[in-house]
């Protein structure tokens, strides 16, 4: 009840971009206000389950308890990770002003209210004639087990980030270089190598746009790129080995221009007037034949949303956050 009190002045006060509800058109969906309360409800099932609008008062965003554990999941067409971590943020803080009223000063914490920008960043950098980025091979896929309809494997791990920060400093690159590596390395020494793989491991990257360019949005605002470690057959690759490789990636595609050029390729389609009139359950069937495709040029997704800071006099009440993607 407390969360559900919480949720909603917040929604009304600083992020109407999540009080709204999707609408089908003709031509495509949009987004409309929702009235609606929204809810909040315990923890009962798996993770990454589809939100249900209809159960959900049609909101696009689902949050959930479980004892001590707050849960959020986004429908990714509201926001991206970036854009979802102050939501989030600020309703454990409203819960924790509440819950320890004698120790927080709400009306101290309350004098600032910022209303959070929902503009569509891509327009600011969107060019008209784009030269195509170049064409990505199809992945290797990992094998494995299936799990039973519904359910998820998730693992947690904790890494000593003073230790982390000094091994990516002696080895001269970014902790997101380092981790890529590092998976990169795991994928070559538990699968690839064993199934003989033919295909490069290919590791998609999101990048967050907002360090580069000033903007306010909690709206989707990111690129990505894509590290293809094409190894050899018959050949032996150590970290190191597959590090370099991985450092020359990002030095090659980690560049703004690059970037840009790739979402514009991607969002002219959308832009053509013919593309526009096509009725809705014909651009569903593409999008999906579109997504499947998508998908075998894709071994992994990596996301580093990077520090997740929340203010000291919290700091005492929170054991940690944590950020799961989907595995679609």
């Amino acid at each position: 009840a407390v969360l559900g009190i919480i949720l909603n002045a917040i929604d009304l006060k600083k992020y109407k971009a999540f009080k709204v509800k999707m609408q089908r058109g003709l031509f495509w969906y949009y987004f409309t206000e929702n009235e609606k309360k929204a809810l909040v409800s315990k923890e009962t099932d798996y993770p990454f389950k589809k939100v249900n609008d209809k159960r959900n008062n049609d909101y696009l965003f689902k949050v959930t308890y479980f004892e001590n554990k707050i849960n959020m999941d986004f429908f990714h067409a509201l926001t991206d990770g970036n854009g979802a971590m102050p939501f989030f943020r600020e309703i454990v803080y409203k819960y924790l002003e509440l819950k320890y009223p004698d120790e927080i000063n709400i009306d101290e914490i309350n004098e600032n209210i910022v209303i959070r920008d929902s503009e569509n960043s891509y327009k600011k950098i969107y060019k008209k004639h784009s030269k195509k980025p170049d064409e990505t091979k199809y992945a290797y896929m990992i094998k494995g087990d299936e799990l039973e309809k519904g359910k998820v494997g998730i693992n947690h791990f904790n890494i000593n980030l003073p230790q982390l920060k000094k091994v990516t400093k002696e080895k001269d690159c970014s902790l997101s270089m380092y981790l890529t590596a590092m998976i990169g390395h795991a994928i070559y020494e538990a699968n690839y190598k064993l199934h003989e793989g033919k295909k490069p491991i290919n590791l998609c990257i999101p990048v967050n746009l907002k360090k580069y360019f000033p903007t306010e949005t909690i709206s989707n605002f990111f690129a990505y790129i894509v590290v293809s470690l094409n190894l050899k057959k018959n050949k032996t690759y150590s970290f190191d080995s597959i590090l370099d490789m991985v450092k020359k990636e990002f030095e090659k595609k980690l560049k703004l221009e690059r970037m840009i050029e790739t979402l514009s390729v991607d969002a002219g389609a959308t832009n053509k007037k013919i593309i526009r009139i096509v009725p809705l359950f014909i651009k569903k069937i593409a999008v999906r034949i579109g997504s499947l495709e998508v998908k075998r040029h894709f071994t992994m997704t990596i996301s580093n949303i990077g520090k997740f800071d929340i203010s000291e006099k919290y700091e005492k009440y929170v054991e940690n956050f944590c950020v799961m993607l989907s595995p679609d």
